[in-house]
């Protein structure tokens, strides 16, 4: 990988090509160089929700994720499950 543009691309490939994803925002983006933050949500088939944030790098043409969180919940608005990097 040589650059934030391109994990971006990439992940935007897999989100629009995914069929359990039904529609999703763009709630952040931010691409400089090697680095970049991503902030979307995702509208899932069954009315779920998923929350996905990440700051990451590009280090030797790989990718480094420094911070991240991916919040899952139902219709309901119940959480399933959350994943995170943060210190608790």
């Amino acid at each position: 990988m040589k650059n934030a543009a391109e994990y971006l691309a990439q992940v935007k490939a897999l989100i629009v090509m995914n069929s359990k994803i039904v529609h999703w925002t763009a709630l952040r983006e931010e691409v400089q160089g090697d680095a970049g933050l991503i902030r979307y949500k995702l509208m899932l088939h069954d009315g779920d929700q998923i929350e996905m944030f990440e700051y990451f790098r590009i280090m030797d043409e790989s990718l480094k994720v420094i911070k991240y969180s991916f919040h899952w919940q139902n219709a309901n608005v119940e959480l399933r499950i959350r994943w995170d990097n943060a210190p608790h």
